[in-house]
């Protein structure tokens, strides 16, 4: 192999001797003026500075120092509790038809399997009841 040339045939040049496909990057610091680029999917805006160019997955906001850890907790303790909310109204939700169940079941002398059947019915009309009502409500005050 002649000097100057490595295993593919390629004549190695330039400055360093590094050529495109080596394992040697030269990364420069962005100077003060360089923005970065908009279009970047990985790059968010921090929402304590304002300022753009911050990567998504940061821990620190390297403007401002600001916690991104800190804001991905406060948003998974919020997820937490928004799925403890839905649960509590599920239950509520199945506690009230099986009531129903129950006491349809006792005054029409039917067994508690269709008195569950009624009581889903009854639950499912009285909610698009009730947002039937609200659609109108709400195109009501729309047209006042």
């Amino acid at each position: 192999m002649k000097e100057g040339q490595n295993n593919y045939n390629q004549t190695v040049s330039g400055e360093n001797n590094q050529v495109a496909g080596r394992d040697i990057i030269i990364q420069t610091n962005l100077e003060p003026d360089d923005k970065p680029s908009p279009d970047n999917p990985n790059l968010i805006r921090c929402p304590a500075c304002h300022r753009f160019g911050v990567f998504r997955g940061a821990e620190l906001c390297p403007y401002c120092n600001y916690s991104f850890l800190e804001a991905r907790r406060a948003e998974q303790e919020k997820a937490k509790l928004k799925a403890h909310q839905r649960m509590s109204v599920l239950s509520l939700l199945a506690v009230v038809v099986f009531s129903i169940a129950v006491t349809i079941a006792d005054k029409f002398g039917v067994g508690l399997l269709k008195g569950l059947g009624w009581a889903i019915l009854v639950v499912f009309v009285l909610y698009f009841a009730g947002l039937w009502c609200w659609a109108w409500l709400n195109a009501w005050l729309k047209c006042r």
